[in-house]
């Protein structure tokens, strides 16, 4: 006699990405700045911190892979270093679906954007302390 049964397997954990690119805004080149962008159906608790010229960025909820010009510290953070010639001068965040947290902690930046897209999500941009014109 055969037995026959399925078997649940358990969801494999999708992972937020974080890199560096060169981008600009409308007519404004906003030079080098990082991009994270929240895996779908997952909880993100994000936190972007500006280190030296570079940007450390670290999910406590959910693994974080790096991408293009980022490395990991960890399986939930990654650095991304900027230099003398390019820091990073910008963040663009992208939650994703799902109640999120994002923190942002720079200094000196010229753009950052949060999305916390769908969802109920808490966003924190109270330390970010912009660049303007004097």
């Amino acid at each position: 006699m055969a037995l026959l049964g399925a078997m649940a397997l358990p969801a494999t954990a999708s992972a937020g990405t974080v890199e560096v690119t060169s981008d600009s805004v409308g007519d404004y080149d906003v030079g080098t700045s990082i991009q994270f962008d929240g895996a779908p159906r997952e909880t993100n608790k994000v936190t972007v911190t500006s280190a030296g010229g570079g940007v450390v960025v670290r999910d406590s909820e959910t693994p974080l892979t790096p991408g293009k010009g980022c490395t990991a510290i960890d399986a939930s953070s990654a650095q991304c270093p900027g230099s003398a010639d390019v820091p990073i001068a910008g963040a663009f965040v992208k939650l994703g679906d799902g109640n999120d947290t994002a923190k942002v902690i720079v200094q000196g930046w010229v753009v950052l954007s949060v999305d916390g897209g769908g969802g109920g999500d808490l966003i924190d941009v109270s330390q970010a302390k912009q660049v303007t014109d004097a």
